[in-house]
């Protein structure tokens, strides 16, 4: 009862303008119960009787009993009915091209889907096309169950199984799992030679086949895996067999964000067209990764994690590059539902990788860039 009772604090807090330094008071405790019981569909509180406080000392006021047992018993039901369900924490941020802000899409802009060369086929005036990865779908309205929530990207095309971002004018940044070099490659794994980079896998007002009718430019070819490892810090660099004609984004080159640094991800969650999810925020810190309540899924391994108040001001700020995280579905027969956490702490978090550790790596390479130059 108590982890509940904490459940609903954390609830308020982050859910109204309470300074740290105001004392939950048994009004702001009813709050907390009102909006619980809005969640759960109770009925309607009757008015609790009316508490005495003492005018000398408003700091000590009391909270009734029954109050207390109300929201323990108002936050069991809202756990178990929220938390069963990569994963969506709270609300689902993530959001279509078409519905992100300018910079946005231009962060959009510099991130590519990875899919194997067998998958790009030509299409028609001179196009190609992205065969989809296989795999099960994202249940339809249609197929949901009683108190399952919609899956609202489910009719969209999955080709991915990661993403990558521009960091240099032929070098893309990923996760150290998504490709490895020759030495480390076993059966299974995908090699550079037959990685595919696709940027402008999106959808948009204009185009709603975001698998069809892709410039033949958009598609690049892995030539080299250069750095990374495949342990807890999980990157890679790649290069790719020309220029890249997109954006290029700037990587936070020491340090690390702190503690409640707004945060945006941008990539393509179960290898869907590009979305734009924010509204999250640095967690906790380990020595090689922080974690955040982002809202994200396997093919967004290798994803920019920017920095939210800079890219609002223009910025492509990249804090770290998502790695991994919490089982994405709770049911994957006969069609995938997503995972739903209510609270940070009723899941174990989404991994991200500093950006500041690949900058030896990085500025290495692009100083051997220059010097061709």
């Amino acid at each position: 009862m108590k982890y509940a009772v904490c459940g609903a604090i954390a609830l308020v807090l982050f859910s109204s303008p309470v300074k740290a330094q105001d004392p939950l008071t048994e009004e702001k405790l009813k709050g907390v119960l009102a909006t619980l019981r809005q969640l759960n569909k109770l009925p309607a509180p009757t008015p609790p009787g009316r508490v005495v406080r003492s005018a000398k000392t408003p700091q000590q006021q009391s909270v009734s009993p029954e109050l207390i047992k109300e929201i323990g018993d108002a936050s069991v039901e809202f756990l178990k009915k929220y938390s069963e369900g990569h994963v969506i924490y709270g609300g689902d941020n993530r959001r279509s091209y078409d519905t992100a802000t300018d910079i946005e899409q231009r962060a959009a802009d510099a991130t590519a889907v990875f899919v194997r060369a067998s998958q790009v086929s030509p299409d028609r005036n001179g196009t190609v096309r992205l065969a989809g990865a296989g795999g099960p779908r994202f249940c339809s309205p249609r197929d949901l169950q009683p108190g399952q929530q919609p899956e609202p990207f489910w009719e969209q095309p999955r080709t991915g199984f990661c993403t990558g971002f521009k960091v240099g004018p032929d070098l893309v940044a990923t996760a150290g799992h998504c490709i490895k070099p020759s030495s480390e490659s076993g059966p299974g794994d995908i090699s550079c030679g037959d990685l595919r980079l696709v940027f402008g896998f999106r959808n948009t007002k204009a185009r709603t086949a975001a698998d069809r009718d892709i410039p033949p430019a958009n598609v690049y070819r892995c030539v080299d895996v250069l750095a990374g490892h495949l342990d807890t810090q999980d990157w890679r660099i790649i290069r790719v067999d020309r220029p890249i004609n997109a954006p290029q984004v700037t990587m936070r080159l020491e340090g690390r964000p702190p503690l409640g640094e707004r945060l945006t991800v941008v990539g393509h969650p179960a290898g869907l067209p590009v979305t734009i999810s924010g509204g999250a925020a640095v967690q906790r810190h380990r020595p090689t990764f922080f974690s955040a309540d982002l809202d994200t899924y396997q093919g967004n391994s290798g994803s920019p994690v920017f920095n939210s108040d800079r890219l609002r001001s223009g910025d492509l700020f990249v804090e770290g590059i998502l790695v991994r995280g919490e089982s994405d579905f709770e049911q994957e027969t006969p069609c995938l539902v997503s995972k739903r956490c209510p609270l940070f702490s009723a899941c174990r978090g989404e991994d991200v990788t500093y950006a500041s550790l690949l900058e030896p790596a990085l500025r290495r390479l692009l100083r051997t860039e220059a010097s061709k130059q």
